[in-house]
């Protein structure tokens, strides 16, 4: 029965958001920073030296999206913004101290788990998943809208002290 089905993936949908906002605040309440800024911090330690743009390519976001949460964990001391030596133009993006001790204790991001679990799937499966969700997200009106990385767009603002 089509109801059914739709109830199965309205409660999968909820599910999966609900997972993904959980680990987003137990990020900022353990660690001081966003799921987002958090799969930037693993993408970075993974290949120091990244370009932004490379960033943006690795974390599957546009250049803009990344750029404002590489600038949060610069002015928070996570990351650093420093100049190639063969051309002084391009950037290089790399960890802090500070960096290196948050993401030594927090556990991978949700990001990298969804990667990992998509890799998983057989190629069909893969390709066919991809392809109802772009038609599900199309059917629901948001098909090419920008799409910043996961809650950075709901980071909770900062307390005054």
């Amino acid at each position: 029965m089509a109801d059914d089905e739709g109830m199965r993936i309205l409660n999968s949908i909820r599910q999966l958001v609900r997972a993904l906002r959980l680990f987003d605040r137990e990020t900022q309440t353990r660690y001081g920073v966003t799921a987002a800024q958090m799969f930037v911090l693993h993408a970075i330690e993974q290949e120091e030296g990244l370009s932004l743009n490379a960033l943006a390519a690795r974390t599957a976001t546009d250049q803009s999206s990344a750029s404002v949460v590489v600038q949060r964990l610069v002015e928070a001391g996570y990351v650093l913004r420093t100049a190639q030596p063969s051309d002084r133009r391009r950037i290089e993006l790399r960890l802090t101290l500070k960096g290196r001790n948050v993401i030594r204790k927090a556990p991978p991001p949700a990001q990298q788990k969804i990667l990992a679990t998509v890799a998983a799937m057989s190629p069909r499966d893969r390709k066919e998943l991809a392809t109802l969700l772009e038609e599900f997200v199309g059917a629901f009106g948001v098909r090419g809208k920008k799409a910043p990385m996961l809650f950075e767009d709901e980071a909770a603002p900062k307390r005054a002290r």
